[in-house]
């Protein structure tokens, strides 16, 4: 009787330790059971450096082109600048942005050497061109300059001068009688010449000009921009 006794309260105490662990109405919180996983790894992408490659050279052409048709009042080393945003950093294992501007520079250098050969030696009719300055705005041309302005009035990067398509001996021969020649800041090409000198320069033509004088007056130029590298050609220096 004793042991049945003892086995009936066995019995219930297991029931109530059932309970405890599997419905948590009393005793010790059951403890969810976790599964531990591997670390999951970052997929990994191959490159290939042909891609790489032929990007770059795609890219190199198309800043190529845009550099070879910038204005020619632009030196070289500031049209390939303009092409530095077609790099891309993902190319830096085959060549860095610094190479990219020296690659631009050497295929681009030569094409606008021909661009000045062939857009600006021809001469313009002087006659015409006093006479409605603006009509021939953006032609490439080579002239003859004699400096009679260049000062403080003018600035460090620009002159005043008498032109035409030849060299003359008296300032009464010059076709062109008033011109302002502005060149792009900084001007070393300029630290040769002075006032009286003759030059033979490739320039743009930028139209008619209108400009208050140190007197009071007004007066009318053509105004003209300098292109190319190679600055300008002294022919008489005095």
């Amino acid at each position: 009787m004793l042991l049945g006794a003892c086995a009936t309260e066995i019995a219930g105490n297991g029931a109530s330790l059932a309970d405890s662990t599997f419905n948590g109405t009393s005793g010790a919180p059951a403890t969810a059971a976790t599964t531990t996983r591997p670390p999951s790894s970052a997929p990994t992408t191959t490159v290939d450096p042909q891609q790489i490659i032929n990007e770059y050279n795609s890219a190199r052409d198309i800043a190529c082109e845009s550099a070879t048709g910038a204005a020619l009042t632009l030196n070289n080393a500031a049209a390939v600048a303009q092409t530095s945003s077609y790099y891309q950093s993902a190319w830096s294992s085959y060549r860095s942005q610094e190479q990219f501007i020296a690659d631009v520079a050497a295929c681009s250098g030569p094409a606008r050497q021909n661009r000045l050969a062939s857009e600006c030696d021809d001469s313009p009719q002087i006659d015409l061109l006093n006479r409605n300055p603006d009509a021939a705005a953006g032609e490439c041309v080579t002239l003859v300059f004699q400096i009679v302005q260049f000062d403080q009035g003018t600035g460090p990067c620009s002159f005043r001068a008498h032109f035409d398509t030849t060299q003359h001996e008296y300032s009464f021969d010059y076709r062109g009688d008033n011109a302002i020649v502005n060149f792009v800041t900084p001007c070393p090409q300029l630290d040769a010449v002075g006032q009286d000198d003759v030059l033979r320069m490739r320039v743009q033509i930028d139209g008619g000009l209108t400009y208050d004088t140190t007197i009071g007056g007004t007066a009318t130029a053509v105004e003209f921009s300098s292109v190319g590298e190679a600055g300008v050609s002294i022919l008489q220096d005095n």
